[in-house]
């Protein structure tokens, strides 16, 4: 059997002696600052020109929305020079949690080579959030009305009716959106593996 024109014991030995470079190249791991888009502090190189099927990236969103940002399972990949890193990296990929967020001197050269659709389930990710917290906002102010209504007419409160589980208090509406702002702040830093730059050229 052949895969474009190569025999699967060639491509399975290319695969190894590829993983190999790769760990090689490896520096370590940290946590990348992507609040502000992770376009303005790296682009997609020569090492990753694959387009973001969008539909993919969607499916991605849907397993974070159902079980969570899965960081460690879904690290992305850069490469930058190893003198360029100031601070925030470490050689154990357990201890990525009690780092700050990756410190690169200003104006370095550094590369994404992998997660553009992880990259872009974040973004839908956070406009996602973003929108709970305005319909959350606008259901706080449906409450207060309903409160005073009710208190004025003299009437025992009663829940609202609506199409989607909602909450029925103030304080509850304040829970969530107190829930879905930490949230946002979760997203603004996700786990990377570094790659030393000069072991991809």
């Amino acid at each position: 059997m052949t895969l474009n024109g190569q025999s699967v014991l060639e491509v399975t030995q290319r695969e190894e002696e590829l993983r190999s470079l790769a760990a090689k190249a490896l520096l370590g791991f940290g946590k990348l600052d992507i609040s502000q888009g992770i376009g303005k502090v790296m682009h997609p190189g020569q090492w990753n020109p694959r387009t973001v099927n969008e539909e993919e990236a969607q499916k991605l969103f849907q397993v974070f929305r159902r079980q969570g940002l899965l960081k460690a399972t879904y690290p992305l990949m850069i490469a930058v020079r190893r003198i360029d890193i100031l601070n925030g990296i470490t050689l154990r990929e357990e201890d990525i949690s009690t780092l700050g967020p990756l410190d690169l001197k200003e104006g370095c050269e550094a590369y994404l080579i992998g997660g553009q659709h992880r990259r872009s389930a974040v973004a839908y990710y956070r406009e996602w959030v973003q929108m709970e917290i305005k319909n959350l906002q606008e259901d706080a102010k449906t409450l207060v009305l309903r409160d005073q209504n009710q208190t004025a007419r003299g009437n025992r409160l009663v829940p609202l009716l609506k199409s989607k589980p909602t909450p029925n208090t103030v304080e509850e509406v304040n829970q969530r959106v107190t829930a879905a702002k930490d949230t946002l702040l979760v997203l603004q830093t996700w786990d990377v593996k570094i790659y030393d730059l000069g072991g991809w050229r």
